[in-house]
């Protein structure tokens, strides 16, 4: 997963109110995002509306604050995939 994908796909979403991705996050970035527990998907993968989880909130929290990618991703996984 890219860096920058998983940037705009957090910040695009909103943990009260389902939305369609933004344009540019594919689905290979989505599946990946909800595996790591940072996004749910309400329907069908590829017409899912997305709804930031309480981790993808805090992930985008410490990304926002300009943490390190250590710091801001709690899984080990995750952080390889995205840089």
């Amino acid at each position: 997963m890219q860096y920058q994908r998983l940037l705009v796909l957090l910040d695009a979403c909103d943990p009260h109110l389902p939305a369609k991705p933004p344009k540019g996050v594919g689905l290979k970035t989505l599946i990946e995002a909800r595996e790591h527990g940072l996004v749910e998907l309400d329907g069908e993968i590829r017409s899912a509306k997305v709804t930031l989880t309480q981790i993808g909130v805090e992930v985008r929290k410490k990304l926002s604050t300009r943490e390190t990618i250590d710091e801001a991703v709690p899984s080990a996984a995750l952080r390889e995939r995205i840089v």
